[in-house]
């Protein structure tokens, strides 16, 4: 999402710089625009930040900074007084962050980081959530006030669209496919347990998984129990998701927390259904029963296998359930970001 603002503002005529931690030459680079500069901060921790900060801050004469994180909000709202800097910072928060506190483990994300947020979040100039969920979570568990709160749904990479392949045939059977990092807060035991079931009624069924993380391991542990190693598939990381979308049949989540599943609505961009566990934040803000998908109001695996086994038997329109994205385009939501960060139309650009 950084590298799809960056260029909405740029191609617009804004002057845009990329700033980031330690490494500007990582995999998204090729696909921020080429007069959009990056500076790195040389740092590989957020911690760590606070001395290139500053010489940032003493340095910078940009009006406005967009934040992704809330460690290095923490810190400029401190150095802007010392650097003399009237900067205004509009926080991008990235998730909900009590769900992600009550599944914390780290002792320095637990109680420090997470200290921090509750601290300095609710003194952002501005804060934009990702979804209606995430803004009730500012709201009731970090005290921001909700006049200060702009809810701005995420935006389908320009650079995805320009890599899918229309014409590509989808495999035989009906393929169920995961995008996302293979983690324990994705939840993919449940996606698993629900797959077996799905399988017993539906034996052309096989279970397409992309990404990768620290549970793939333990996943394929998990498949090999089920007896499911000729139905499930671990492809790693790939460089065109947009195919993934395309040759499926149905795109899942079954996360326990999200701050805005771009899975979710690259998919039904595409003109995939989707089937998603209700989890707080995100999916009930993108699913229309019938029109691009079905949503799960429980953790029950049978309950997800009958979901997709009812999406297996419904008829989809790929241009209806394309036609429910439209609030994901990226010029829709590039004016929301316009009116945040310049809502005088004729601040300098």
């Amino acid at each position: 999402m950084c590298t799809v603002i960056a260029n909405l503002f740029a191609e617009r005529g804004y002057s845009v710089r990329v700033v980031v931690l330690d490494d500007g030459d990582g995999p998204l680079r090729a696909d921020l625009a080429k007069n959009v500069p990056v500076l790195a901060l040389g740092v590989r921790r957020a911690r760590y930040a606070v001395p290139p900060l500053y010489r940032f801050l003493r340095q910078s004469a940009a009006p406005q900074v967009l934040v992704f994180n809330h460690q290095l909000l923490a810190m400029l709202l401190c150095l802007r007084p010392i650097a003399r800097s009237k900067t205004r910072f509009v926080l991008r928060n990235i998730s909900t962050l009590s769900e992600k506190l009550a599944a914390e483990r780290s002792l320095w994300h637990g109680r420090v980081v997470h200290g921090l947020a509750r601290y300095t979040i609710a003194r952002a100039d501005h804060v934009i959530a990702q979804s209606e969920g995430m803004a009730l979570d500012l709201v009731a568990n970090y005290a921001v006030p909700e006049e200060n709160i702009t809810v701005v749904n995420n935006a389908v990479s320009p650079q995805m669209l320009l890599k899918r392949g229309d014409k590509i045939h989808k495999r035989r059977g009906y393929e169920v496919v995961f995008v996302g990092r293979l983690h324990a807060v994705k939840d993919l035991s449940l996606l698993l347990n629900a797959f077996v079931r799905l399988k017993s009624v539906l034996p052309s069924a096989f279970l397409s998984i992309y990404g990768d993380g620290p549970e793939r391991d333990a996943l394929v542990s998990q498949v090999t129990k089920l007896g499911l190693e000729a139905s499930v598939f671990f492809h790693g990381q790939v460089a065109n998701v947009a195919d993934c979308y395309t040759r499926a049949n149905v795109t899942v989540l079954t996360s326990l927390y999200e701050g805005f599943p771009n899975c979710l609505i690259e998919s039904i961009t595409i003109g995939t259904p989707i089937v998603s566990v209700n989890c707080r934040s995100g999916p009930s803000e993108i699913i229309r029963p019938g029109r691009n998908g079905y949503i799960v109001q429980t953790r029950h695996p049978q309950d997800f296998a009958d979901a997709l086994l009812l999406a297996s038997r419904t008829h989809w329109d790929p241009e209806t359930v394309r036609a429910t994205s439209t609030k994901f385009k990226p010029d829709f939501v590039f004016r929301k970001y316009e009116q945040i960060l310049f809502p005088d139309r004729n601040s300098v650009q």
